[in-house]
């Protein structure tokens, strides 16, 4: 059977391997296997045979924490998402359409008691509308500018992608302080530019954050 996945999920993808070029595939899915198929799944090809469910596998030491990446998918608020399901948890998008239910509030992590508690990988399908799950658009590109005294993924997002540039040798802790402050001036430095130690949009784009 010929079947495609959804370009929201291609790019996405794409969005993801910039940032963590070496990460593992091991557990990366989209196509269902036979045990998918003998049930209703959104990783079997809906009517447009068109699969709109993929896996991301977790491999925090090459940059591909998913803990942090579901908190920001949460934050984002796409309205492209219809679930999420990561380490024995679930949150609904606001286009829930897909085989895992509705009727909740949207992005509120509740607990999920599926068979695969999805620790070894991130689980994300995408509204059943096509206008929807073919939209190819950038994700997590609302305009974010983080700065001392910052704390959460985003920041430790931030602090992998200046280690990955040779900017930055401290731990990755999620905590803007003085040393990430000072490898953001070192990369803004290296341009030319103001160095005021905020991590604005032109820093993000240079590091592929936005």
């Amino acid at each position: 059977m010929s079947w495609r996945p959804a370009r929201s999920l291609v790019q996405l993808r794409a969005q993801l391997d910039r940032h963590a070029p070496h990460r593992s595939l091991a557990s990366d899915g989209t196509i269902g296997d036979s045990a998918h198929a003998a049930r209703a799944s959104d990783h079997n090809a809906n009517e447009h045979d068109v699969v709109t469910a993929e896996d991301f596998t977790h491999d925090p030491a090459h940059g591909a924490d998913m803990s942090d990446f579901a908190e920001l998918l949460r934050a984002g608020e796409d309205p492209r998402l219809a679930y999420v399901i990561w380490d024995h948890k679930i949150f609904d998008g606001p286009n829930k359409s897909g085989t895992g239910g509705g009727g909740v509030e949207p992005w509120i992590w509740r607990r999920y008691d599926g068979a695969d508690p999805h620790t070894g990988h991130l689980h994300i399908s995408v509204a059943g509308d096509p206008e929807l799950y073919d939209d190819p658009s950038p994700w997590l590109t609302h305009p974010r500018t983080m700065r001392r005294g910052d704390e959460g993924p985003a920041v430790r997002n931030l602090e992998r992608a200046l280690r990955h540039a040779g900017y930055y040798t401290g731990a990755i802790d999620g905590d803007y302080g003085p040393v990430v402050a000072a490898a953001v001036n070192a990369l803004k430095h290296a341009h030319g530019w103001h160095q005021d130690g905020v991590a604005g949009p032109r820093v993000l784009r240079a590091l592929g954050l936005n």
